[in-house]
């Protein structure tokens, strides 16, 4: 090959390498299975939290103080790390998104408290379907659980629950009880018609599908920037 023709060629790989590729989103249907979080009711916020406050004055998942290991030897620093340094919760309470959501799909949950407003959000997003299908109450709070945890002794807390009262529970469940009372009032709720037949309701009709509008890339990352 001629050195003119290797030039040639090595300039248009250049120009080719250079030029911007055009990104954008394409026009699809808008789907009639999505769902948005439900959003909290005007002042669910602060009347939950004052009930928190009043039913639990001292925080019951507040880690003990642990003696410095200086003052231990090793064999006792380790004994002491395999055990759990929580206070012990209430009955029937569960703290944190595994925990509630592990009750939720054995169906053994009465009310949960969920936080909408946490990164990453798929964290909480299956929350509220869930209660749909196991027909538990959902009090939605906005804001990242800081106050919710910081009430109940943690960080944060996304998801706190109460269980059902069974035969195993028949002790000392007073207070979950009167929790559930109080916050049955402050619930969202619930609808998915997709999910309707699952709970042997008669199906709706769904909306007809309608056209997402293309949108550019610059139009895309708008919401995502600070």
């Amino acid at each position: 090959m001629s050195e003119k023709k290797r030039r040639t060629s090595a300039s248009a790989s250049v120009a080719k390498s250079q030029k911007k590729k055009v990104w954008g989103s394409k026009q699809v249907l808008a789907s009639p299975f999505a769902s948005t979080f439900p959003s909290a009711k005007p002042g669910t916020k602060e009347a939950v939290l004052q009930i928190i406050v009043q039913l639990f004055p001292t925080p019951f998942i507040t880690r003990k103080t642990r003696p410095s290991k200086a003052s231990q030897d090793s064999d006792r620093a380790r004994k002491d790390d395999q055990h759990d340094t929580r206070n012990s919760k209430p009955p029937r309470m569960l703290c944190g998104i595994n925990e509630v959501t592990r009750a939720l799909e054995k169906n053994r949950v009465e009310v949960v408290i969920v936080s909408r407003d946490v990164t990453p959000a798929f964290l909480v997003t299956h929350i509220p379907i869930l209660c749909f299908l196991t027909s538990a109450k959902l009090v939605v709070l906005p804001g990242d659980g800081t106050e919710l945890g910081h009430l109940l002794g943690t960080k944060r807390l996304l998801a706190f629950g109460l269980l059902r009262k069974t035969s195993d529970h028949s002790k000392d469940t007073e207070l979950a009880d009167l929790l559930i009372e109080r916050l049955v009032p402050h619930s969202t709720p619930l609808e998915y018609p997709w999910l309707a037949a699952i709970k042997g309701k008669k199906v709706p009709t769904l909306p007809d599908p309608v056209m997402i509008p293309h949108k550019t890339k610059k139009e895309i990352l708008a919401p995502l920037q600070p």
